[in-house]
């Protein structure tokens, strides 16, 4: 009888592990040829049911070295401490000892949230929907990858008269027109001849790469649902053709586990990433919610039973 406590209390245990959230993982990334593959979950954590999608951006080797790059920017408009009357402002760059700046770009943020990545070569740019108060305007200098470079530069502004509710766009981009000009934020290559695989459990899924909304050269997305909890293997296999010319890949990696529930996520954030609605999570994905249930009530029923014998 004691045996059969113990398996019990082994099995809520086990249970209990399974309903653990799982700490978010970033993407990683692997090489082929001269390109670099990054890979991940478009939606962290992974969990059980819910709609989701395999993200990969492929970039050269180059951008893996061009963080070493030496070079500053700094704000000459708005000037820190300044008021500026209505909902705009102008936003001009200056840059210094900045190598290669073709393959780099710049990203402004109002409030720590990016607005724009916008070409080296284009240093004024518009900011306008700001509503009245104190914001922060932050630029920094970023690679092709978009990790940051060097120190950013900021100011603290005043806005006054402004009848906008913070609905923020930037303007004033002609050099962006159709993307052709950005920094480096991917590369041109054709995915015809690579597949990707999805494995768990000894079964696998071929996953139908869709380029990313928006057209971002050498972003890339597949859609996929992940039904079960655990490890998947992500599999990459065939050829890369593109601007860096061809690369053969044959490489398998695992990306972050996939969790049973994310008791952490607050329902706005689901309802913006994720599908809220019980026709959207889709039979899998309430069978097997409906099976944890079960599979608990089953336990504590028996471990009830169990006692009273003894």
């Amino acid at each position: 009888m004691s045996r059969n406590i113990v398996r019990a209390t082994g099995a809520l245990v086990l249970l209990a592990l399974l309903l653990t959230p799982l700490a978010v993982i970033a993407h990683e990334k692997v090489e082929a040829g001269d390109y670099v593959i990054e890979y991940g979950w478009a939606n962290e954590p992974p969990v059980v049911g819910q709609p989701n999608a395999i993200v990969i951006n492929i970039s050269g080797k180059s951008a893996e070295s061009s963080h070493d790059m030496g070079g500053s920017i700094s704000l000459v408009s708005p000037a820190d401490g300044s008021t500026v009357h209505g909902d705009s402002t102008e936003v001009a760059i200056k840059t210094e000892g900045v190598e290669k700046p073709e393959d780099l770009h710049w990203h402004l943020y109002v409030d720590d949230k990016e607005l724009s990545m916008i070409p080296l070569a284009e240093t004024t740019v518009t900011v306008t929907g700001l509503s009245n108060g104190m914001h922060t305007i932050k630029v920094a200098i970023a690679a092709s990858d978009h990790g940051e470079i060097g120190e950013p530069a900021q100011a603290m502004i005043t806005v006054e008269g402004s009848s906008a509710s913070g609905d923020m766009t930037v303007t004033g981009m002609e050099s962006m027109a159709g993307g052709e000009d950005h920094g480096g934020e991917g590369i041109d290559v054709d995915v015809f001849g690579l597949t990707v695989e999805l494995e768990y459990g000894g079964q696998t899924k071929m996953l139908e790469l869709k380029p990313l909304a928006g057209g971002v050269p050498g972003q890339f997305v597949a859609p996929v649902t992940p039904t079960r909890a655990g490890q998947y293997t992500l599999k990459f296999s065939g050829k890369l053709t593109g601007a860096l010319g061809d690369a053969d890949v044959s490489t398998s990696v695992e990306p972050e586990e996939v969790a049973v529930s994310d008791p952490n996520a607050f329902p706005s954030v689901a309802a913006e990433t994720q599908t809220a609605s019980s026709n959207e999570l889709g039979l899998a994905g309430w069978l097997g919610i409906g099976g944890l249930v079960a599979g608990l009530l089953g336990l504590v029923v028996s471990l009830v039973a169990l006692t009273r014998k003894k």
